[in-house]
């Protein structure tokens, strides 16, 4: 009894790790015979056992997600499938990946979890919020729907929250706030609605705040003020009104800062240097650009068209103000040629006349 458990313990490495290889080969995905571990796509530990996938810029569309079962990678810690043709919805088994730590898109033990620029669909699975020990996580550009789940604030450990260009709709949920090991926290490009927690405010080692091009409205939270180390800070195209608070426009000196393109109200206290935030605005605070660089190309395209418009309509009227003149010079020109005809035809009409009258009378 003693040995076969003993032989049971020594085999089941080996067993999980031919699973593993099992279910790698059966999504498709990878035609090679020898051993799983020896393809460039996968790392193993030790023993054998599957640690890490990396799928990206892939030659052939990889389609359905779910083609990867994740029960059968307890171990696995970092998955990437980045921009390899990915469809269909994100699985609720993902939740089983206890050990994961990267998800672009990401999983349990996992800690990573990348799966951007692909054509997910669905709603974000609250399983997600199972995976404790992710750090970074990334649903980027896939055309995922829903609201943002909760859950996702249970993620302690989580650093990265990346969500941008997808059709999530909703509020951004309060929970977020407690992610304050987050550095970046990238939402823009949704039908994400309702008011900016204060919550976010919590989040002091926030380096990037994106919620640019939503349907954010209300006023921004004087909390968002904590965040000391934001340097690129991104509210624009959103429906955002009131007033900006000073907490903002005076700790923000050395960020990039875009608020333009809201409906803010004029500040009669406004701090030093202050920028315009009326819609359709952009300038600077104390210095530093708040606007994009396409807002600054077209504001140049625009002074350009409208200098070449108003330098074209200026020679057009000075050649037709040219051409009147001379028009006019010519008519009197002809009129004073026909005056002096007219003047030089009486006189010899005249003349002929008087020399007439006077040979009629010596011939008398």
């Amino acid at each position: 009894m003693i040995i076969f458990l003993l032989a049971h313990a020594i085999s089941s490495p080996s067993s999980l790790s031919s699973d593993e290889g099992e279910a790698l080969r059966r999504t498709g995905w990878w035609n090679s015979t020898s051993p799983h571990c020896t393809w460039p796509d996968i790392g193993c530990n030790k023993a054998g056992s599957i640690t890490d996938i990396f799928i990206f810029d892939s030659d052939k569309e990889l389609g359905e997600l779910s083609k990867l079962r994740f029960s059968s990678f307890p171990n696995l810690i970092q998955l990437y499938l980045y921009n390899c043709g990915l469809n269909g919805s994100i699985p609720h088994q993902i939740g089983t990946l206890t050990h994961l730590i990267y998800l672009p898109l990401d999983f349990n033990n996992l800690t990573e979890l990348n799966m951007s620029y692909n054509h997910l669909t669905g709603v974000i699975p609250s399983s997600l919020g199972n995976l404790t020990n992710l750090t970074y996580l990334n649903l980027g550009n896939n055309h995922i729907n829903g609201v943002i789940p909760p859950e996702i604030g249970k993620i302690r450990s989580l650093i990265s929250l990346e969500l941008s260009y997808n059709h999530l709709i909703g509020v951004i949920p309060f929970s977020l706030g407690n992610l304050t090991y987050m550095t970046s926290l990238t939402l823009q490009g949704n039908q994400i609605s309702g008011f900016i927690p204060i919550e976010i405010g919590n989040l002091e080692k926030l380096s990037t705040l994106d919620m640019s091009n939503n349907l954010l409205s209300g006023n921004i939270p004087f909390q968002l003020g904590n965040l000391k180390e934001v340097k690129y800070f991104n509210l624009s195209y959103n429906n955002l009104f009131r007033i900006v608070p000073h907490s903002i426009s005076n700790n923000y000196n050395s960020r990039s800062i875009d608020l333009s393109h809201n409906q803010f109200e004029d500040q009669s206290r406004a701090p030093p240097k202050p920028l315009d935030y009326q819609k359709g605005s952009c300038g600077e605070i104390n210095g530093f650009s708040c606007c994009k660089k396409g807002h600054q190309i077209m504001l140049i395209f625009i002074v350009s068209i409208s200098a070449t418009l108003l330098l074209s309509i200026a020679i057009l009227g000075f050649l037709f103000l040219k051409q009147r003149i001379r028009k006019n010079q010519s008519i009197e020109t002809t009129k004073v040629k026909n005056g002096i005809w007219d003047y030089d035809g009486v006189i010899a009409y005249q003349d002929i006349i008087w020399q007439l009258r006077i040979l009629t009378s010596n011939t008398a």
